[in-house]
């Protein structure tokens, strides 16, 4: 199945910049993404019932789940494509978000493409959806990853753990992402790994994406590194 994804996501990918690809086109220039970060994202475009040519003689219908949606390949931290995501480009196609079966509390989107900045500034920000690290990522941000909602697990929090031990909780600025933050700072912690919520930074029903297009990277990099404020839940090892 690894190897359809990844031929099923070259095509999703060709289509976006060929013929068939003049919506998805649309909704990233919306959205603002620039063509160099959509590249680099490796961002593709399914139109109403398109069937990718690696299915034309399958009888799993799965690809099903993106059509009429831009689609985002799905990495794990070693870099193996695990699954492919997509958000609706048409009011009519509902839910906005849908993908692939893959394991959604053991995975961190963006992580892959983000490790080596996370490493470099030891320090890593929890957001809650595929274009927040995209859009943080071409705003100068590239140590966000997504838990695929306002909801973390002690998973994630050991796979983050690997590359740095300071964890920062930036989910959006409503009831789900004050909720979420909240049930982040409860999870149990190992070595000396700090966690921290970053939200005051948001104005209410402030998203990463939205509130990225309107300020500096720095203001973030300046909560995570100068903040007094007590919002630091920092656990020495219970080994």
């Amino acid at each position: 199945m690894m190897n359809k994804y990844i031929e099923e996501n070259k095509e999703y990918v060709n289509n976006l910049y060929g013929n068939l690809g003049k919506d998805g086109r649309e909704y990233l220039k919306k959205r603002g993404i620039t063509v160099p970060t959509a590249k680099f994202w490796e961002l593709g475009f399914s139109p109403r019932n398109f069937i990718p040519e690696i299915y034309k003689n399958d009888t799993n219908f799965m690809y099903k789940k993106m059509n009429g949606r831009v689609t985002i390949p799905v990495y794990d931290s070693n870099g193996v494509l695990i699954g492919i995501s997509g958000r609706s480009v048409y009011d009519d196609i509902k839910p906005k978000y849908m993908h692939y079966v893959f394991p959604t509390r053991s995975t961190l989107f963006g992580l892959w493409q983000n490790q080596k900045d996370v490493i470099r500034e030891n320090a890593i920000v929890f957001a809650e959806g595929q274009f927040d690290i995209i859009t943080a990522w071409q705003n100068g941000l590239r140590i966000a990853v997504c838990t695929f909602g306002a909801h973390c697990s002690e998973t994630q929090f050991a796979i983050a753990s690997r590359y740095t031990n300071r964890i920062n909780i930036l989910y959006d600025k409503d009831e789900a992402g004050e909720l979420g933050t909240q049930k982040a700072l409860k999870i149990n912690t190992y070595g000396k790994v700090k966690v921290k919520s970053i939200g005051y930074l948001m104005l209410k029903d402030d998203d990463l994406d939205s509130w990225i297009q309107r300020n500096s990277y720095q203001k973030i990099l300046n909560a995570i590194n100068f903040s007094k404020i007590d919002y630091v839940k920092s656990k020495l090892s219970k080994i």
